[in-house]
């Protein structure tokens, strides 16, 4: 009998083990799922939120279309004024037009002008030969001035200050009285030069009578440049003012001398067409 007893015992310890084992089961699993579907259901949360997101993003856009609309609308009933970019266009033209309006350069030989630097009485004015050029229509804004001469020459003093209220640039020529074309070599030079490295230039203005020159103009008509001869009438080179698309006769300069000075000759603009 204790022997049943003992079967029996065990028999019910063995079952009551299987409870709980079974129970502990079913309580990880239940634990598991809750934590999975606690998972989800923050997924699902954060969804939720980004979907209203989306709406609050949407609403925006359809006000702001709504506004842009209205604004529509009111442009059409002319209630406010267009927004347009031709002002800003016309300024930017307005610009580049003022630019390209420096399109002229004036090479003075100071050592024609003054015939050979040798009369220091001579009086002539730059002044008054600049107003003349300005008067031809092709000339628009004045892009630079240069003279060529010695400058440390007594007689030029008087020319000077022309030189300087004027704004020309004084290129200092040495040796006039060993080598007498270095003004026109320097001079033709230059002008060269300023064909490539100015291209906006298209008016170049010679104040010169010498032949020298021709040749120079010439070459200036190969790049498409306009010339424009300035000089004494009386004493122009006739090739030279045969080649300038313009030419300036410039009043005979004035001598002064004790008893007379020489009445200037009115100036004659002339053109080739």
């Amino acid at each position: 009998m204790q022997q049943n007893l003992v079967a029996a015992y065990k028999q019910r310890e063995k079952t009551f083990n299987k409870v709980i084992e079974e129970f502990k089961n079913t309580t990880v699993q239940t634990s598991s799922e809750i934590h999975v579907s606690n998972k989800q259901l923050q997924q699902e949360l954060q969804e939720a939120k980004q979907q209203i997101d989306d709406l609050e993003h949407t609403k925006q856009e359809i006000d702001n279309l709504k506004t842009n609309l209205a604004r529509l609308e009111q442009v059409k009933d002319n209630s406010i004024t267009p927004i347009t970019l031709e002002p800003i266009f016309s300024a930017i033209k307005n610009i580049k037009t003022s630019i390209q309006n420096f399109n002229t350069v004036i090479l003075y030989d100071i050592e024609n002008l003054t015939m050979g630097n040798k009369n220091p009485n001579f009086k002539f004015s730059l002044t008054k030969i600049i107003k003349q050029i300005n008067e031809i229509e092709l000339v628009d804004k004045i892009a630079i001035q240069c003279a060529y001469a010695d400058w440390s020459n007594s007689n030029l003093k008087t020319i000077k200050s022309d030189v300087q209220k004027l704004g020309i640039e004084p290129i200092q020529i040495f040796g006039f009285s060993f080598q007498r074309n270095a003004a026109d070599i320097q001079l033709t030079i230059d002008a060269v030069e300023l064909i490539h490295s100015r291209p906006s230039l298209q008016v170049f203005v010679i104040v010169s009578g010498d032949g020298a020159f021709a040749s120079l103009a010439k070459k200036l008509h190969e790049y498409g440049k306009t010339v424009i001869g300035c000089a004494y009438k009386n004493q122009t080179n006739k090739v030279l003012a045969a080649v300038c698309d313009y030419f300036i006769s410039i009043p005979e300069p004035e001598v002064e001398t004790v008893n007379q000075n020489i009445n200037r000759v009115k100036p004659i603009i002339s053109s080739k067409i």
